[in-house]
């Protein structure tokens, strides 16, 4: 796999979580917040890693249950919140219109 397909895999995977957190992602942060932050960096490691972490455990059942359902273990990891949690970012960055801007 090149680049940019193991990005790809990366963002496909993590995109099925990244509705769960969504909503508290976009009320963290606004879409300009995040589309400077991401120009900057494009894995959002200027943000405070502590900030995903709490994103992360506030949805621990629920990326758990979604877990479970995709792979059969429930089980949840800080590093699968906080990756759901930058495609969210991301996501919100590629919409179109003036959504929390």
């Amino acid at each position: 796999m090149d680049k940019t397909e193991l990005k790809d895999a990366h963002r496909k995977k993590y995109a099925q979580y990244a509705h769960i957190v969504k909503r508290t992602v976009r009320n963290t942060w606004s879409k300009k917040f995040l589309t400077e932050k991401l120009k900057e960096d494009r894995h959002l490691n200027n943000i405070p890693l502590a900030k995903w972490d709490r994103i992360s455990t506030i949805y621990k059942k629920e990326l758990a249950w979604k877990h479970e359902e995709i792979t059969g273990s429930c089980e949840w990891s800080f590093s699968l919140g906080v990756c759901a949690a930058k495609e969210a970012a991301i996501q919100i960055t590629e919409e179109k219109g003036d959504k929390n801007a």
